[in-house]
């Protein structure tokens, strides 16, 4: 099931910043200071080409390449001759694979946020109206928050066992 989340979030990440990118000019507001106001541009070639990258490619490489080191039992944590014993094994291994799936698709989610608040930037600026700083933050603090709860049940679940 994890498998397919992740999956279906990277696909549908990918089609909504290329549906997104009909919209956007031939050169993109790509950075903004703190007050909202832009700073670069980039053509939009490369802006949406990175944002695939990010919120899409990204995430989905890491959670394959963390599943294929849980499974081949190369995680480093406490106890891993406990947890990698053959008795916790399939355990271990769905815990991880699923834990880093969480964290993929929260990943994917913020990016894509991220670029619908720089889309939504570029309409404005005909209106002079700058990046949402404020939701950008409140986005970046609730990633950091999701990070922190995610590593806390992380070392919970491998705390040291007895």
């Amino acid at each position: 099931m994890a498998r397919f989340i992740v999956i279906a979030t990277a696909v549908a990440s990918a089609a909504f910043v290329l549906w997104l990118a009909r919209g956007l000019p031939e050169f993109v507001a790509s950075n903004f200071g703190l007050g909202g106001r832009v700073n670069s541009h980039m053509p939009r070639a490369l802006f949406v080409g990175i944002m695939l990258i990010g919120g899409s490619l990204l995430p989905l490489a890491v959670w394959l390449l963390q599943c294929r080191a849980a499974r081949r039992g190369r995680y480093r944590m406490r106890a891993a001759t406990h947890w990698y014993a053959p008795s916790q094994r399939a355990r271990t291994v769905a815990f991880l694979e699923a834990h880093v799936a969480c964290f993929s698709v929260a990943f994917t989610i913020f990016m894509t946020y991220v670029y619908w608040l720089a889309v939504a930037a570029n309409a404005a600026l005909a209106r002079a109206a700058p990046f949402d700083t404020g939701s950008f933050l409140v986005a970046l603090v609730g990633l950091f928050a999701f990070v922190a709860v995610w590593l806390a049940g992380l070392f919970w679940r491998f705390r040291t066992p007895g």
